[in-house]
């Protein structure tokens, strides 16, 4: 049986905005601002809503919700799950005398690059979803910080 045209010859989709696979001509259509000129990827990116997962406090410290995966074989940030509006990070530790959730914090030290000393836990130690508060950042940094990590689970 013979296909009538190619794979390659289909429009691919080039970016993905919100979880969504956009072609370039869509793509194109969303960076067009309301007076019909181009604005920037960057502009885009910042103009999109936040993720509500983060969460500021009255004190200046912000709040991230994470969902965890241990016992994982590779160990990272892997995105933000919207359906449960958390930000879903493997770790290759059990989940065993806190050993998750040390690797939780390390994790995520090193991927946003915070020192471990500002990470700390508030609840859902002994739960996949947890709380964590951040101190020292602000809500536009962490925002700034997750970008890459944008597109859904």
């Amino acid at each position: 049986m013979k296909m009538s045209r190619s794979f390659a010859s289909l429009k691919q989709p080039v970016s993905t905005w919100k979880g969504r696979l956009l072609s370039a001509a869509k793509l194109q259509r969303l960076q067009r601002c309301k007076n019909g000129k181009l604005i920037s990827i960057r502009r885009l990116i910042e103009s999109m809503p936040l993720p509500s997962c983060v969460q500021s406090t009255l004190d200046g410290a912000v709040m991230l919700e994470v969902e965890v995966q241990p016992g994982s074989k590779r160990q990272g940030i892997l995105g933000i799950n919207h359906w449960r509006s958390r930000l879903s990070v493997a770790v290759r530790a059990e989940a065993q005398k806190g050993k998750a959730n040390n690797a939780v914090l390390h994790v995520l030290s090193t991927a946003l690059k915070i020192p471990k000393q500002n990470l700390r836990i508030v609840s859902g130690a002994t739960s996949r979803s947890k709380k964590v508060r951040i101190e020292k950042l602000s809500h536009n940094e962490l925002n700034f910080l997750l970008t890459p990590y944008l597109e859904e689970e």
